[in-house]
């Protein structure tokens, strides 16, 4: 490459990034090496543990403790130091390019703004499994089999909370289980997480209240599908301060992880 055409490569890739940034959503650590990812694998006494739990429940083809793919974990563990601005997102990649940590600061604009209708198209993530078999899962929670594709291209912060910044980077999706999405009910899993900040939303129109939300996959080992995720949500006002974990498994189908198949 020339002189110019490098002058003129690094001049795009500089304006992408303003393009992005301008736009409220910032991806971290890209596949590409555009910048330094964030530290593979759980990083904490505690992230570990969980990882730990959402194995087990994975080895026994298990919906977890409330049977609907979600339990609560007590409170939040963010560091608002860490938070983008409010109306803002950030998307990181870790080290073996998988999609990592997903931060919002979410205000009841970009709520309303989601309203009625989806803002975007999913992307396929890091690691998207290269077959996609439909599964017949039977819930011990609602007694009913759902017919289902196993994989979902699942949103770390969602349409519902993020609007069009949801779909801004490949960072903000993982491969999720139908129940992981939605839990066995359509009030589990990942949802179970989102209704605590759309019911504060509904229930506080224009409020200039923010809420801080973090999505943090776990992989074992050098998976490219996590075995769930810890989602922690705190409100400026103090009124939701939970850590709230999402189980990545689908009752009776045993689920590979790998990323190279289901």
């Amino acid at each position: 490459m020339t002189y110019r055409l490098r002058v003129v490569a690094v001049a795009a890739a500089v304006m992408a990034s303003l393009a992005a940034c301008h736009a409220g959503a910032i991806s971290v650590g890209a596949p590409d090496g555009s910048a330094a990812p964030v530290t593979t694998g759980p990083t904490t006494s505690g992230q570990k543990a969980i990882l730990a739990k959402l194995i087990a429940y994975d080895k026994t083809e298990s919906p977890g403790p409330t049977k609907d793919y979600y339990w609560f974990n007590g409170a939040a563990h963010i560091a608002k130091g860490e938070m983008p601005d409010a109306g803002k997102a950030k998307f990181t990649y870790d080290g073996d390019g998988r999609s990592s940590i997903a931060r919002a600061t979410l205000t009841y604009a970009l709520y309303a703004a989601s309203k009625g209708s989806r803002q975007g198209s999913t992307l396929n993530p890091p690691g998207w499994p290269s077959s996609n078999p439909q599964v017949s899962s039977h819930s011990v929670l609602t007694g009913k089999t759902t017919h289902t594709y196993l994989w979902n291209r699942s949103h770390s912060i969602a349409d519902s909370l993020l609007g069009a910044l949801s779909y801004s980077s490949k960072a903000n999706f993982t491969a999720g289980t139908k129940d992981q999405n939605v839990g066995a009910d359509d009030n589990g899993g990942m949802r179970a997480a989102e209704e605590i900040a759309e019911k504060y939303w509904a229930g506080h129109p224009d409020s200039k209240v923010v809420i801080w939300y973090q999505t943090t996959p776990l992989y074992s080992g050098s998976n490219m599908i996590p075995s769930g995720s810890i989602v922690d949500e705190l409100s400026s006002d103090g009124s939701i301060d939970k850590e709230i974990v999402v189980l990545n498994d689908e009752e009776g189908i045993a689920v590979n992880y790998s990323g190279s198949s289901a």
